[in-house]
């Protein structure tokens, strides 16, 4: 039968309920709300409210009872798994008064994988709502799935990251935008800075924030932030141009701190000049435990510009390696600008590379003191023949502040390169 179609419009509202219990005692970090959020933006959803609730199906109804008349499209995602916490789509069903009917490839999915014995919970993943549309899960077994009712659509989703990126992307994404109704569209940018703090860069453009049409959403991603840019029209070319006029604005503001536009990564596009100019690195790590060189690695083809790293969390590791003078460290700490000038001259002296990289620091949460702060770190980059250090404190746990500083680095490799 033909499924029910759908306007997304100015006025449409969505509705969001993740599941899980872990995530209201804090030990899973909810990575799918951002995600989803940010895909609402996209498509031009007005996000009403988002709600948490545990693994149990009597507040999950609850929870559903509270969605107001005037939402559209409520997204329950997580607890559509084997086991017996896993109630998101038992609840939804019983809210709705539907039955459950089995999702036919997901379950010749199962049935091909553990055969026929002992199937009682894995066949309850095949289970979608009656009359409902189910999305292939290709990235795992629970499929996603989509029924109209009360004048509303319910989505379920799979709880893991992964799985819920794939399916938003290559399934339901492409659903929403071939089922919208209507003229309007929707054209949308992303903008990329660094190396800026975000009341910062918000202060910068307030005034393009607060406007609706385009409208400007932040993003604030580790060591990042990000600054969508949204337009709704019945004119595609009128709508580029409104992006564009407000993206330049932006830009021009923040232009110091700019890198790059939607898909394009800080550590590519280093990587993609590195190559370009013929250029070759060597890294010496402390606080960061080799996640600088670990970033670059993870990039195809990174033999053509990344020469080597070394390690050097202990003081004997940095005197044996880099030669770094033991009075040094003494006189000013392991932790200390002296400390990080030596490192970045002892890799330049050992491997005659174009740009040489040394980080100390203090990734916490202790060690810290009144005078170095969990979060200090000095950052030695020995380029051109000449030395330069930067100092920053950094804030967050420690993989927050690792991660902080591996970004910090790759932009102020670019702001390097650009101004060579």
């Amino acid at each position: 039968m033909l499924f029910p179609l759908f306007a997304i419009g100015e006025k449409m509202k969505g509705y969001m309920i993740f599941t899980g219990t872990e995530l209201l005692l804090g030990k899973t970090l909810n990575t799918n709300s951002q995600f989803l959020t940010s895909i609402f933006a996209e498509i031009g959803i007005d996000l009403h409210k988002i709600v948490t609730v545990g693994d149990n199906a009597k507040r999950i109804i609850e929870v559903l009872n509270e969605v107001p008349s005037d939402v559209d499209v409520v997204f329950l995602n997580g607890g559509l798994g084997p086991t017996e916490d896993d109630l998101t789509k038992e609840a939804l069903l019983e809210f709705l008064n539907l039955d459950a009917v089995y999702h036919q490839p997901t379950l010749d999915k199962i049935l091909k994988r553990v055969g026929k014995k002992g199937l009682s919970g894995d066949l309850k993943v095949a289970e979608i709502p009656e009359g409902s549309i189910a999305f292939y899960n290709d990235a795992g077994v629970a499929p996603g799935s989509v029924v109209a009712k009360n004048g509303k659509h319910y989505f379920l989703t799979p709880g893991p990251p992964e799985e819920l990126s794939s399916l938003m992307k290559n399934k339901i994404v492409p659903y929403l935008k071939e089922n919208m109704i209507g003229t309007e569209k929707i054209y949308s940018r992303t903008l990329k800075f660094a190396g800026i703090g975000e009341s910062k860069a918000e202060e910068k453009i307030r005034d393009l924030i607060k406007a609706s049409n385009p409208s400007v959403a932040p993003t604030i991603k580790e060591g990042e932030i990000h600054f969508r840019v949204t337009a709704k029209g019945e004119d595609c070319k009128k709508l580029e141009v409104m992006v564009d006029e407000v993206s330049d604005k932006i830009i021009e503001r923040l232009e110091d701190y700019y890198f790059g536009v939607d898909d394009e990564s800080l550590e590519s596009l280093v990587a993609e000049k590195l190559v370009r100019k013929g250029l070759k690195i060597a890294i010496a790590e402390s606080c960061t435990g080799g996640l600088l060189s670990n970033t670059f690695t993870n990039i195809p083809g990174s033999s053509e510009f990344f020469d080597r790293a070394y390690i050097t969390y202990s003081n004997m590791a940095k005197i044996e390696e880099l030669n770094v003078n033991k009075s040094t460290l003494e006189q000013y700490g392991a932790v200390s600008e002296n400390t990080a000038i030596e490192m970045a001259e002892g890799v330049f002296a050992k491997t005659n590379v174009d740009l040489a990289i040394s980080i100390t620091g203090i990734a916490g949460p202790s060690g810290g003191t009144i005078d170095k702060p969990v979060g200090l770190v000095y950052i030695a980059f020995k380029y051109n023949k000449q030395i330069s250090v930067v100092t920053r404190i950094f804030s967050g746990n420690r993989l927050e502040i690792k991660n902080k500083v591996v970004k910090f680095i790759l932009f102020e490799i670019l702001r390097k390169l650009k101004e060579d």
